[in-house]
């Protein structure tokens, strides 16, 4: 082997280890430190413009890695915020669903990854928290639409069984509740919470 060729060769293995490194850990770990300096600044934000700046820098950042597990662990955040701070407020709940979906609806919107099926289920989640909070039924129709998706990418998956019983609960759509109930029950027939709650509806 000729000295050009073993110094080209070389060259590319170390270039190829500084990519590694850049976009496999130098880009994901800005991108996580930027979110934790979000969470710990919480405390200082007065107003929605203060909130967007805290988590804009992170959730915006461009990262090969660690991009659907940091958005779904703010759809935690985005839950507490819409319990808190939505009741019979629509207005707020729009606002933060606006913003949280610029980084959750392409997650979903691509149909694939190692964690999907939770993909799917928080988003479904955030959705399903707005309308209880607001009882907006665009907001029980969205999660219901979600976890609809879920059944299909995941059939009997428990997290969209129970979630779309809530909501059918929750909108008096008894009938539906009732089909989901039975469904539920045909594969977990010890919850008794599900047991009861079809007594309740019948």
């Amino acid at each position: 082997m000729s000295s050009n060729l073993k110094k080209f060769i070389a060259l590319a293995a170390t270039a190829c280890l500084i990519g590694v490194a850049y976009y496999g850990t130098w880009l994901p770990l800005q991108k996580s430190q930027a979110y934790v300096a979000g969470l710990q600044g919480r405390r200082a934000i007065k107003s929605w413009d203060d909130f967007t700046s805290a988590f804009t820098p992170a959730l915006a950042k461009v990262s090969p890695i660690g991009q659907e597990e940091l958005v779904k662990n703010f759809g935690s955040l985005v839950q507490s915020l819409l319990g808190l701070n939505s009741q019979s407020r629509p207005e707020v709940a729009e606002a933060v669903l606006k913003y949280y979906g610029q980084f959750m609806d392409p997650l979903v919107a691509r149909g694939h990854g190692l964690s999907y099926g939770q993909t799917i289920y928080v988003a479904a989640a955030v959705q399903q928290t707005a309308f209880e909070a607001t009882g907006g039924e665009r907001f029980a129709k969205a999660a219901e639409q979600l976890y609809r998706r879920g059944l299909e990418y995941s059939p009997h998956r428990p997290q969209y069984l129970y979630g779309l019983l809530k909501i059918y609960v929750k909108s008096n759509r008894r009938e539906e509740a009732k089909r989901i109930a039975e469904e539920i029950l045909s594969f977990w027939p010890t919850d008794n919470d599900v047991r009861k709650a079809l007594e309740e509806l019948q």
